[in-house]
């Protein structure tokens, strides 16, 4: 229990410590005065008394340390001086504290840098008001239902029987449960939108969102005003709160924005707030640039195009539900209680719309996730491969303590004599353990400091990869925080203990005579004969073995990448440059759109080093893929099936390098024609047409199948959307609207056509952005983004692993040689060759690194079907890589044991049989 005066006391005691000594001693002297006083009057004289009292008192020395242990101050000035004593140790000996925090800083840094992302990318909440009462919906059955549209991309863990979108009737429903909810409001997520501010066009990310969104997170505007009720209404005018980070590059920051008109998809809306600094929406790494009340998507979207409005004849009638939803619980509400009243205006809105194909054996109902860390797209894509990266970080930490653990135990055998002097004197061995484990604890937590800092550097440098290469705009917060700061912490600390406890309890169990008799400087003799270093040997093992399974891991996740690499995608993906637009974005409509790819491929067409151009709705393997339902007609009993679409351009196929195998490609004529066409791969060929000519049949697509395309060929398979996804059925049709890619083809370096074709794109629209510009080999790469980033960090970790590996060794069978210097002698001295010597340290090395090979393979067996998901093309138990990674790391060993092993021999028996 505390005591506030014992505290008091005991602070006294640690600051004041001389007149704290000076009043003890006048106490001690008051109460042996008091005792021969006490003694005098039952008869005694003085001097026996003085004697008999000093008898019965016992040491004053010993009397005063009992005092002072008796309070928790002593604990700390016995802490401070382990603390200032394994200090003095340390800089004495510089060589073996530097090599300690550089092993320590490279397995500890490389831990916290993948922390760093795992925190920004996983931990991180929303800077907004008590994010812990936010929850997003979600909704679960026992089918999916068949609702025709489906806009919710936003990281919800989207399933066979589970989705997060709603439609905005059943928003309604929800909103008005204000018996549990404080307030909520809807969200497709983010958007991205064609911006034009004081005259430049330029791509932003914005959201469309309810009037109540700024409200229910309690994020307030930096200046000027969010949305209030009356945005929502139909017919309010058109207004956008626009970011912080937007008002200081596209506002130049100046307060006199407010009520600025910018154009967002060629409709005018006027400025009136600006957000607050530190949030940037509900997208973890990814910017918000402005919100847009929802009211304005009938703007953004007119007339059969509406998703809020739809009109009779519109595809997105009740069954679009295309809203992510989120409230904030009122306190004092549980969330069973708030899920159970939710879920009723839920239920009401989907048995409202029968079109939605719920049934009641379906049985549909809410669920309601945390929300405060905002939605997880990010979570989503880099959950699992961060967590992959992390574990092998942590194999590579666990080999840096083994390091250590030896370091130590070399370095605990050396001090033996000092060990034994000190426990002579009286010190136990509880106290000395607890020496030794304070310099451990110190140097680790150097190694912590060192790692910090790497990490800090190679976390940022991680970040900037990701935003680089990966197919999104990222911004990944990863400066130091308090989490990343526990969790060095708490790695320091337990890679302290763990590393020294083994070292001091083996260094404190000795024999004190024979280790005070051993000679000053004699290395690890004293008390130690006969008896093998079987423990240290052991740390070798294991940082071999686990050396073996980080080493194999990086083999499979590198033999990955090269499979993915040499993937045959059935086009030529060499010298092709690719730019997208979005001219509906930009004011285009229907014919517009037409005439404007007609001029743009044109005038792309005639620039110098092109050989041919097209454009498609999405680029061959960018990660975007449409799919379609279809029947084929003429069937006796047509179903509906399923195929991907890529609407294409003119020229399409030769562009790409696509051979047509059977009839014609997709030429200029079929644009100007009202039949439409289609090519098909040789997948649906094979499929739906085995044994007959598919070219003359018909397909059919649209709502209920009414709209017919002719197959006039047969183009070779090629890969869509992802170089690791089989080929499956797919036709081509003409592109007559939507934003598209453009594709062209070059005869020189495709990169030195870019500031020509900007020009040119400028020439035909100046007010027309380019979404984005690069070779058809930068968007595979990024593609491969997740595959990329695990083989080149496990790459990374297993050349570390390796290091750490072999200077385990190296330091072993040195320490090794070093002990055995007189018997390396005395051999040569006898006769023996030196080649005899050579192979004698050779073996001991050996030994120990084909256990740990053995060991380490068998727990790789193990552990790689763990990663099998993440391969492709391998197998978990790869014979090459298994049989590489062991030959590459007996390699390394084997060095490691050479260069000792080759001193040995130079030994001079003369030396050596003086070393004692």
């Amino acid at each position: 229990m505390f005591c506030p005066k014992s505290f008091v006391a005991g602070v006294r005691a640690l600051f004041r410590k001389k007149q704290v000594e000076e009043e003890m001693d006048e106490e001690l002297r008051g109460y042996l005065d008091a005792a021969v006083q006490e003694k005098m009057r039952s008869g005694m004289s003085p001097e026996q008394a003085l004697r008999a009292a000093r008898v019965e008192m016992g040491s004053v020395e010993a009397v005063k340390e009992e005092i002072r242990s008796a309070g928790w101050e002593s604990s700390v000035e016995s802490l401070w001086q382990d603390l200032r004593y394994g200090l003095r140790q340390l800089g004495r000996n510089p060589g073996f504290t530097a090599v300690v925090v550089i092993i320590l800083a490279l397995g500890i840094g490389a831990n916290t840098a993948i922390f760093s992302l795992i925190d920004a990318v996983m931990l991180k909440t929303l800077p907004v008001k008590d994010p812990s009462q936010l929850v997003m919906l979600r909704w679960e059955a026992h089918k999916w239902p068949k609702t025709g549209l489906y806009r919710a991309w936003t990281g919800c863990p989207i399933g066979e029987a589970t989705g997060c979108s709603f439609s905005y009737p059943a928003f309604q429903r929800i909103r008005e449960q204000r018996q549990v909810l404080a307030e909520a409001f809807a969200a497709p997520g983010l958007e991205q939108f064609i911006v034009i501010a004081r005259g430049e066009a330029n791509p932003a990310m914005g959201e469309l969102v309810t009037s109540e969104f700024f409200s229910t997170l309690g994020v307030t505007a930096h200046l000027g005003r969010t949305f209030v009720p009356e945005d929502d209404k139909a017919g309010s005018p058109p207004i956008a709160v626009v970011s912080y980070g937007f008002w200081v590059s596209r506002l130049g920051a100046e307060a006199g924005a407010l009520g600025e008109p910018i154009t967002v998809n060629g409709v005018p809306f006027t400025v009136v707030g600006v957000g607050a600094p530190q949030f940037q929406g509900l997208q973890p790494g990814f910017s918000s640039d402005l919100w847009l009340p929802m009211s304005n998507e009938r703007l953004l979207n007119p007339g059969d195009n509406s998703l809020l409005n739809p009109s009779d004849n519109s595809a997105f009638d009740g069954r679009a539900w295309w809203l992510q939803i989120v409230g904030r619980v009122k306190p004092g509400v549980k969330l069973e209680q708030a899920r159970a009243a939710l879920e009723v205006g839920f239920l009401q809105a989907a048995n409202a719309m029968p079109k939605l194909g719920f049934k009641p054996e379906d049985k549909p109902h809410l669920v309601l996730d945390p929300a405060g860390r905002g939605f997880g797209m990010l979570r989503k894509f880099f959950a699992q491969p961060l967590l992959v990266l992390l574990a092998l970080t942590g194999l590579i930490l666990l080999i840096a303590c083994a390091n250590l653990a030896n370091l130590m135990l070399a370095r605990a055998t050396t001090r033996q004599r000092e060990i034994a002097l000190r426990r002579a004197l009286g010190a136990a061995r509880a106290r000395v353990v607890r020496q030794l484990l304070t310099e451990s604890v110190l140097l680790a937590a150097a190694g912590g400091v060192a790692g910090l800092l790497l990490a800090w550097q190679g976390s940022c440098a991680l970040a900037a990869f990701i935003s680089d290469n990966w197919w999104a705009r990222l911004s990944l917060e990863v400066s130091p925080n308090w989490r990343i700061l526990a969790f060095t912490a708490a790695v320091s600390c337990a890679i302290g203990i763990l590393s020294g406890l083994a070292p001091a309890l083996r260094g404190t169990g000795m024999d004190l005579t024979p280790a005070l008799k051993a000679a000053p400087g004699v290395v690890g003799l004293a008390g130690r004969r006969g008896r093998r270093p079987l423990l240290r040997h052991a740390l070798v093992i294991w940082q071999v073995a686990l050396a073996t399974v980080v080493v194999v891991g990086t083999g499979l996740f590198l033999r990955t990448l090269v499979k993915l690499k040499s993937v045959d995608l059935g086009f030529d993906p060499r010298n092709l440059l690719l730019f997208d637009v979005s001219p509906e974005e930009s004011g285009y409509k229907n014919e517009a759109v037409r005439r404007l790819y007609q001029q743009m491929l044109s005038r792309v067409s005639a620039l110098p080093g092109v050989v041919s151009a097209s454009f498609s709705r999405h680029a061959l393997v960018s990660g975007s893929l449409n799919t379609q339902d279809f029947w084929i007609r003429g069937e006796a009993h047509p179903t509906a099936e399923e195929a991907d679409m890529l609407p294409v351009g003119p020229t399409f196929f030769e562009t790409m390098g696509i051979p047509i195998l059977t009839g014609r490609g997709i030429t200029t004529q079929d644009f100007e024609s009202t039949r439409n066409v289609a090519v098909i791969n040789v997948a649906l060929a094979r499929r739906y047409f085995a044994g007959q000519n598919p070219i003359g049949h018909e397909i059919g697509l649209g709502e209920d199948f009414k709209e017919t395309f002719e197959i006039v060929g047969v183009a070779r398979d090629a890969k869509y959307d992802q170089v690791a996804k089989e080929v499956v059925p797919t036709f081509y049709t003409p592109l007559r609207a939507w934003g598209a890619s453009f594709a062209l083809r070059t005869s020189i370096a495709p990169k030195a056509l870019i500031p020509t074709l900007r020009r040119a794109v400028r020439e035909v629209d100046p007010k027309l952005p380019i979404l984005s510009i690069q070779t058809q080999a930068v968007q595979i790469d990024k593609t491969l983004f997740e595959q990329r980033l695990i083989a080149d960090l496990s790459s990374l970790f297993g050349i570390l692993a390796l290091v750490l590996a072999c200077v385990g060794l190296y330091g072993v069978v040195s320490y090794g040689v070093a002990q055995r210097t007189n018997e390396i002698g005395i051999r040569l001295a006898l006769g023996a060759e030196r080649r005899d010597i050579l192979l004698l340290v050779l073996k001991q090395g050996m030994v120990m690194t084909l256990i740990g090979l053995a060991l380490g393979v068998m727990g790789a067996a193990v552990l790689t079907r763990l990663i099998k998901a993440f391969l492709y093309g391998v197998k978990p138990m790869d014979f090459v890589t298994f049989a590489g990674g062991s030959l590459l790391l007996l390699a390394v060993e084997l060095m490691a044991s050479y260069l000792p092993a080759r001193r040995a021999t130079k030994v001079d028996p003369m030396v050596a049989l003086r070393y004692e």
